[in-house]
Formats: C-alpha cells, sequence, structure tokens
C-alpha cells in the first residue's frame, strides 16, 4: 500500500524501523523481513498507479501513440493488483524459508530496547515522522489524478518535500523527548545516516548516467525496426524488452517509460487493440522491470544498505526475489490474456 503513492526507495527508507523493530521483537529472520518488504514495495512499485511507472505506461499505451483512448485507471489497477497475487505467494514461500536458513535466520537486534518509560513519545508523535509523509504523498497523488490538486498539497506532496515534514516532525519528537545529551545524538543519528545513504546516491547517480546514454543510443529503434521477429511472443515480447532495459541500466522506471514508448506505436499491428490488453500490457511492461534487482539498481542498494546485507547475501536473497517476481508476473499476465482476451 505504501508503495504505491510512493516511490519504493522511499517506502523502504520510511518503513524500515517498522521493520526492524518487527524483526527483533517476533525472532524473525532480519534477511527474511528485509526481502520481504523489499519486494512488497517492488510489486506495487511496478504493477499499480498512480505510482508514476505503471502510470506512465498506461498513459502512453492509450494514448496517442498507442490506442487513442481516455486511461482505463481502474483496469489497470485491477490487473495490476490480480498479477501481484502469486507473485506475493512465492515471496511468502521464499521469506519462509530463509527464515529457516540457519547463515540467514538471525533476528534485527534493537538499539533502544530498554527506553525508560518517561522517555517514551505519544503515539500521534510516534507515528507522525512516518505517516505524515505517507499521507500527504498519497493525498497529492488521488487529488493530481482526479485532477483537482491545489498547488500546496502538490508541493507538500511530491516525495523530497513530504520526507522534509516527516523530517521535521522527527526532530520535534527528538526535541521533546527526554533523552539525555540529544545533540550528540542527533549528530551520531545523521553520521549513521549519511554512512549508509551516501554510497546509494553515488550509484543512483551512476545509474541514471547510464540510463540517459542508453536512451541516447540507437537501442530504441533498433528495438522496433526488429519488432516483427518477436511478435510471435506474445505478452512476453514487451516483458523481455522491459527486463533487458533493466538490466542494462538498473532503473524500473526508465525501463517501464522506454518500453512502452518502443511497443505503443506496434499495438494495432501486434493485435493489442482493447483496454483490456493495454492493461495487460502495462502489467507485462510492470514484470518486465523487476526483472533483475542488480548492482545497478539503486534500489538494491537500498534494501542491502538500510537492510544490513551484504552484496553476496542481496544476491542470494532479494535478486532471486525479484526474478521470482518479475517470472510470476508474466504467468499473471499470460493466464489472464487467456481468460479475457
Amino acid at each position: 500500500m505504501v508503495s504505491i503513492p510512493v516511490f519504493c526507495d522511499s517506502g523502504f527508507v520510511i518503513l524500515n524501523p517498522i521493520r526492524k523493530a518487527l524483526s527483533a521483537r517476533t525472532g524473525r529472520s532480519s534477511v527474511a523481513c528485509t526481502v520481504a518488504l523489499g519486494s512488497g514495495l517492488l510489486l506495487s512499485h511496478c504493477l499499480i498507479p498512480p505510482t508514476p511507472g505503471p502510470l506512465a505506461v498506461a498513459g502512453t499505451l492509450y494514448g496517442v501513440d498507442g490506442l487513442h483512448t481516455e486511461v482505463d485507471l481502474l483496469t489497470v489497477m485491477g490487473v495490476g493488483a490480480l498479477c501481484s497475487i502469486l507473485p506475493f505467494l512465492l515471496i511468502c514461500l521464499l521469506v519462509r524459508r530463509l527464515g529457516k536458513t540457519p547463515d540467514l535466520a538471525a533476528p534485527e537486534e534493537l538499539d533502544a530496547q530498554n527506553v525508560p518509560e518517561q522517555s517514551r513519545p505519544s503515539a500521534f508523535w510516534a507515528f507522525a515522522p512516518i505517516a505524515v509523509p505517507i499521507i500527504l504523498m498519497g493525498l497529492a497523488s488521488l487529488l493530481e489524478t482526479a485532477g483537482h490538486c491545489p498547488d500546496v498539497l502538490y508541493f507538500l506532496g511530491q516525495p523530497m518535500a513530504a520526507l522534509t515534514v516527516g523530517l521535521l516532525l522527527g526532530l520535534l519528537l527528538l526535541r521533546q523527548s527526554a533523552l539525555p545529551d540529544k545533540a550528540k545524538l542527533l549528530r551520531e543519528l545523521t553520521e549513521d545516516t549519511l554512512r549508509t545513504g551516501g554510497p546509494i546516491l553515488f550509484i543512483t547517480a551512476a545509474g541514471g548516467v547510464l540510463g540517459a546514454v542508453i536512451k541516447n543510443t540507437n537501442l530504441v529503434q533498433f528495438v522496433a525496426d526488429n519488432a516483427g521477429a518477436l511478435e510471435p511472443l506474445g505478452f512476453a515480447f514487451p516483458f523481455l524488452i522491459a527486463a533487458a532495459l533493466k538490466c542494462a541500466q538498473g532503473s524500473s522506471t526508465v525501463a517501464m517509460t522506454t518500453t512502452a514508448g518502443i511497443v505503443a506505436p506496434l499495438m494495432t499491428t501486434l493485435g493489442w487493440t482493447t483496454p483490456m490488453s493495454a492493461a495487460l500490457l502495462t502489467a507485462a511492461i510492470g514484470g518486465g522491470s523487476m526483472l533483475v534487482s542488480h548492482a545497478n539498481d539503486s534500489f538494491f542498494w537500498v534494501v542491502t544498505g538500510f537492510g544490513g546485507l551484504d552484496v553476496k547475501t542481496g544476491y542470494r536473497t532479494y535478486t532471486v526475489a525479484t526474478l521470482l517476481c518479475g517470472l510470476s508476473v508474466l504467468a499473471g499476465v499470460l493466464l489472464l490474456s487467456a481468460l479475457f482476451l
């Protein structure tokens, strides 16, 4: 639910403290909880509008380059939700297995388990730094989709602005607490955050540069010119294009929007002429954009960095989870196409 109005990177940062607390207090594997959170966020991020990626894909496929009709947003959301059921079940099985793997089964260690009663904040202040940004982004996205979003709310609903509001609420929470030496604590928290987030920012920038390089080559035109050879693949055709772009440059959103631009002019030729076929295409492209997350994907480093995983463990767990997600989304698309087309 959080990843529908929020980029999955931001969603993971927002929910990571809750993941740590759940792992520590329930004794569940920290790795399993990390993979579950990352996979759930990625599914919504790639499949269900109004997340920017699938919303942009639907706009392209239904728009002037595709069907020349209004976007059937409800159908796109419904198909995306249905296609996420099988991946959800597979991830549950994977997480259960990870929780039983000896070297991956240790729970998270909670840093502040013995906080004095008088130092604990009220429920409102405890949830405000997390809940308020989610509410702002979700409300702004909803009103923007409806076409009636006030400028102030639109600004506050942008991820950076909403998370800044959350940061300010967190600082107010720290100021109101009874913890000693708040300045020292704030400095330590800032240092830990920069130590974890700094490498992620550099890698994200490098991935964006690579994506720009790919978009300025002849790759897109080459795929379009040779689309006839891939026509027999059906919905696997856009899936494979999105998967290739995802593996090459790391960004799911870039993979989705680029693939939609390639496929939209070919829809009539390939026989995809109904709103349902466009919705299934959106899901197929979203599934391909999950396959697979590795070192050139900024979200891979968000999951491994904030989840406390080394690179090898990230490949063994989260990368495998994205492989299962992508393939099972394609299976869901093929099943729905057999039923409704």
